[in-house]
C-alpha cells in the first residue's frame, strides 16, 4: 500500500525531538482532549470537539442511547452504539461506540481515506498533546522507544522507512498517546513503549490511527481508535 502523503513520515522522523522535548510543551489547556471522567470533562473546555464534548470512557451503553441519532448495533457490532454523524478535526465522521461491561472502552471514528483527512488527524492529535510512539504494518510492530534507545535517530528512521516500503499491506496502523502528564525524566529514562505506559497507565488516552488498504495498492479508509487502555484492561479482568 503506497501511502499518498509523505506527513505519517515527517511525523515520524520528528519523533526523537518530541519524545525528549520538556513537559508542558504541548498544546494550551483549553486544547481539545479526551476526558477519562464525567467529573474532567465536566472542567471548561474552549472550542472542544463536538466528539468529546458528547460522551466519556465509563459511559453506560443506556445513556449512549440518548445521544442524537444513536442506534444499536447489529451482527458483528451488536452491543455497540453507532452514531451518523460527529466531528473530529474539524470534519465528518461516521461513528462507533464499543462497550464492555456497560461500559465505553473505545470510540471508533472511520471515513474514505484522504490525504487531507490524514493531514487533519494528524495535525489534531498533536494539539491535543498525544505523541506518536509505535506503528504497524500487517502485524509488525516497531516500537519507537525501543528503536531509540538501540539504534538512535537515524536507525528509527530508517526502521519506519522499511515498513513504509512494505508493497500492499491491509493495515497500517500509527499508535498516539496522551503524553502531557509525562515527565521528561519518565521519557528519557523508558527502555521501552510498554515501561513508559506503566509509569502513567492511569492517565494515558491512545489514539490507533489506520489506513485500509483497497487491495490495490492504495488506501480506501482510515479508522481512528479512541480507548483508554486501563479502562479496556479493567472491563476483561473484572
Amino acid at each position: 500500500m503506497r501511502v499518498t502523503t509523505i506527513l505519517p513520515i515527517l511525523y515520524c522522523l520528528l519523533l526523537a525531538g518530541m519524545l525528549f522535548r520538556p513537559a508542558g510543551a504541548h498544546a494550551a489547556p483549553s486544547a481539545a482532549r479526551t476526558c477519562a471522567t464525567a467529573s474532567e470533562c465536566a472542567a471548561p473546555q474552549q472550542a472542544a470537539p463536538k466528539l468529546f464534548a458528547s460522551y466519556t470512557f465509563g459511559l453506560p451503553r443506556a445513556q449512549a442511547m440518548k445521544l442524537p441519532g444513536a442506534a444499536p448495533g447489529k451482527g458483528d457490532f451488536a452491543g455497540d452504539v453507532l452514531l451518523p454523524e460527529a466531528d473530529f478535526a474539524g470534519l465528518p465522521w461516521s461513528v462507533r461506540l464499543e462497550f464492555r461491561r456497560d461500559a465505553l472502552v473505545r470510540v471508533s471514528l472511520v471515513e474514505a481515506y484522504t490525504g487531507k483527512r490524514l493531514e487533519a488527524v494528524n495535525n489534531s492529535l498533536r494539539d491535543m498533546g498525544f505523541e506518536m510512539l509505535a506503528m504497524l504494518a500487517d502485524g509488525v510492530r516497531l516500537d519507537f522507544v525501543a528503536a531509540l534507545k538501540v539504534d538512535g535517530p537515524q536507525g528509527l528512521q530508517g526502521r519506519i522507512e522499511k515498513l513504509h516500503k512494505k508493497e500492499n499491506p491491509n493495515r497500517m496502523s500509527y499508535a498516539w498517546f496522551d503524553t502531557r502528564k509525562m515527565s521528561r525524566e519518565t521519557k528519557v529514562t523508558a527502555r521501552n513503549l510498554s515501561e513508559l505506559l506503566q509509569v502513567v497507565a492511569a492517565e494515558t488516552r491512545e489514539a490507533e490511527v489506520t489506513l485500509l488498504g483497497d487491495g490495490k495498492g492504495g488506501v480506501a479508509n482510515i479508522l481512528v481508535d479512541f480507548s483508554l487502555p486501563v479502562l479496556e484492561l479493567q472491563t476483561y479482568n473484572h
